[in-house]
């Protein structure tokens, strides 16, 4: 964290905030980060996007433990839709103290 403080110019403190949740980076400093890893902000957003990717339930990994008409609800919805359900059932996991401790971001995104 030393190191990426010094190459950034962002404190190791902020960072910190950044790494824990409770601190979202604006678009100059998201620049600074990766500038700091040496790659252009487009290849620093692609690779946390392909994170985020990975990180997502498939759809057919938990179809088998879904009611029928539930997939079937599931299934008609679009992308967005999806993340939206998707948070709201981070929330509730959350809610029941299974989702590690940290809150889930509920704004709405479109």
């Amino acid at each position: 964290m030393r190191a990426l403080s010094e190459r950034s110019g962002l404190s190791i403190a902020f960072l910190s905030e950044i790494e824990r949740g409770l601190k979202e980076p604006s678009g100059t400093v998201l620049s600074e980060l990766a500038a700091a890893f040496g790659v252009s902000l487009a290849e620093l957003l692609g690779a946390v996007a392909r994170d985020l990717t990975a990180a997502a339930v498939p759809r057919d990994l938990i179809a088998g433990r879904l009611p029928p008409d539930l997939r079937a609800a599931l299934a008609q919805l679009d992308e967005a839709a999806l993340a939206e359900v998707t948070r709201y059932a981070e929330y509730l996991g959350w809610r029941k103290g299974s989702a590690g401790g940290k809150k889930p971001d509920l704004t709405p995104h479109e």
